[in-house]
């Protein structure tokens, strides 16, 4: 068993505002009332959360394929309006196809119970409990 102990520090800037965002997310989910921006919110989420448990890929946190690699159409759709090169495309009617897959998305991030990466592995660590 590997124990982490969690430091205070004081440039570090707070991770918490993730929950914020997947909280608009699952909020525009219930709704229906799904933006572009809240694949952009998804993909920030997904960039923290792969930073802070060690994977070299956000992709990594999607969805699978069959044969265990990330999904193209998760990764494309979570790219989906990040890249908007105008403020019109923003608000243009989403297909109701590419709102599902948004809730796939969200669905799979937030039950899959992403582990922290050790670095000389290729696969998630075993959980451990932080000591503080």
């Amino acid at each position: 068993m590997r124990n982490f102990v969690l430091n205070d520090q004081i440039s570090d800037s707070p991770f918490s505002y993730h929950l914020f965002l997947l909280g608009e997310v699952r909020a525009a989910i219930e709704n229906g009332n799904v933006r572009k921006y809240h694949f952009g919110f998804m993909r920030n989420v997904l960039e923290k959360t792969s930073t802070f448990l060690g994977y070299e890929r956000w992709e990594e946190l999607l969805p699978k394929t069959s044969d265990g690699t990330s999904d193209p159409y998760a990764e494309r759709l979570t790219n989906y309006g990040v890249h908007s090169k105008h403020a019109g495309e923003e608000i243009e009617p989403i297909p109701q196809e590419i709102k599902n897959m948004l809730k796939v998305i969200y669905e799979h991030f937030i039950n899959s119970g992403h582990t922290f990466m050790n670095a000389a592995e290729t696969q998630p660590a075993q959980p451990t409990e932080a000591v503080i």
